[in-house]
């Protein structure tokens, strides 16, 4: 301990002796780890695995059902599905959950308060599985217990604070439109990034919903599609979308074991058979089962500009190391004399070492703390400047660890040839003046 406690008084006695070398050390090694230690932290988030302990089980659905004369030359089956399709599936008892969905809005309002007036919210269509496929949380209440058209609805910890002061609203009526629905859940503070179950354009970091509805209600009442759809002919309402050709339902199902993955691709082979032998099928067979990882990277969910940037910043480190090793080597020149001293009086070269290492350590402690705190002002700006990207804009933990490994690895990199050059002059050529 005493070497130790001597060796830290040496190092800060040499930072005394040149302030201002160990000073643009520090910002040289902080501003290059901070930069991308800021871009490290944007492709953490975008490439974290949203629903780790489940992501294995959850597939997304898709089935190449085009007629023949309209498919586009694409080897990928459509992104969405057709309602007709959406039902049959929902006949299969395979999956543990299942669920079908589409986007969609409306102006919202208090039944038992009209001086709250109007305020407009994205809406969830979809089946009451959908809740247990993606685990979202519950606060108060449930989901509706069966699929159909009743106005019931589940609503978010954002909208319940918004319009019930955060309290338990189950029970209560809301106007969605120009019709009642009572509350039935609220969910608690859900937020997933990226929104793997709605990879839609420009969706994929979208927050949660406000209001979550039985889907055969949102057809019934007539509410729009906020999002991609295809169709083979245009029509006028929903109900002859349903009956026409339209794909614009996501659909997923939660397959729990290889079995019943097995056994689900198989009912999809028997479904296409079935629309084949009724001239609903022309084209081959192209079904598909993506788990949310594999559906996530079939998206490109990762913006190429962060990757982007993330090479260029990792470039921008190795130049800051090469200044920093510069620096260091000016700096173990001018201290020559002293290591040939104590070279002389018996200090061993591992000594030396150990020495000139506490002196590093702190060098990487000190500079990877100043990163960090770059970088949280990076994330700052940025989520400030972009709102799309705010949830993105938090140093995970991990990347906290990160930081001061890069920086304390830094410091020792740039310090290799500095070292290797004072440490094989002969002590008496270091003494020489």
């Amino acid at each position: 301990m005493e070497l130790f406690l001597y060796n830290c008084k040496l190092a800060w006695i040499n930072a005394k002796r040149a302030p201002l070398t160990y000073g643009l050390i520090l910002l040289i090694l902080a501003i290059g780890i901070g930069v991308l230690l800021t871009n490290l932290t944007f492709l953490y988030w975008m490439t974290k695995d949203p629903i780790p302990q489940k992501s294995q089980q959850l597939f997304y659905v898709q089935i190449d059902n085009w007629p023949e004369d309209y498919h586009p030359d694409m080897p990928n089956p459509p992104p969405l599905m057709t309602y007709r399709d959406a039902q049959r599936l929902d006949n299969s008892d395979i999956p543990t959950f299942k669920a079908a969905m589409y986007e969609t809005s409306a102006d919202v309002s208090l039944a038992q308060s009209p001086e709250f007036g109007r305020v407009s919210a994205t809406i969830r269509a979809t089946s009451k599985d959908f809740f247990a496929l993606f685990n979202a949380p519950f606060t108060y209440g449930t989901a509706w217990q069966k699929d159909g058209k009743q106005k019931e609805v589940v609503i978010s910890a954002i909208q319940n604070e918004r319009l019930f002061g955060g309290q338990d609203s189950i029970g209560k009526t809301l106007t969605i439109g120009d019709h009642e629905f009572v509350v039935r859940g609220v969910l608690a503070p859900w937020s997933v990034r990226p929104r793997y179950y709605d990879l839609d354009i420009g969706k994929q970091f979208d927050d949660t919903a406000d209001l979550f509805v039985p889907l055969d209600t949102a057809l019934s009442l007539e509410w729009a599609v906020n999002g991609s759809l295809s169709m083979v002919r245009s029509f006028e309402s929903n109900q002859q979308m349903i009956r026409e050709h339209v794909t614009f339902l996501q659909y997923w199902v939660q397959l729990d074991t290889t079995q019943a993955y097995l056994d689900y691709q198989n009912y999809l082979h028997s479904y296409v058979n079935e629309l084949k032998t009724k001239n609903l099928h022309p084209l081959a067979e192209n079904n598909r089962l993506l788990n949310v990882n594999q559906w996530i990277t079939f998206n490109d969910v990762v913006d190429k500009r962060i990757s982007g940037f993330t090479i260029a910043t990792a470039l921008f480190l190795l130049t800051c190391l090469f200044n920093v090793s510069s620096l260091l080597l000016n700096r173990y020149k001018a201290l020559n004399f002293e290591f040939g001293l104590q070279r002389a009086v018996g200090a061993s070269r591992l000594q030396l070492q150990a020495q000139l290492s506490i002196e590093l350590l702190a060098i990487g402690l000190l500079s990877g703390t100043l990163a960090i705190l770059l970088a949280k002002a990076g994330l700052y700006t940025v989520g400030s400047l972009f709102p799309r990207y705010d949830a993105f804009s938090t140093l995970a933990p991990q990347l906290i660890l990160v930081g001061y490994g890069m920086a304390i690895g830094s410091a020792l990199l740039a310090s290799i040839y500095p070292l290797w050059q004072s440490h094989h002059l002969q002590p008496s050529t270091q003494l020489k003046r």
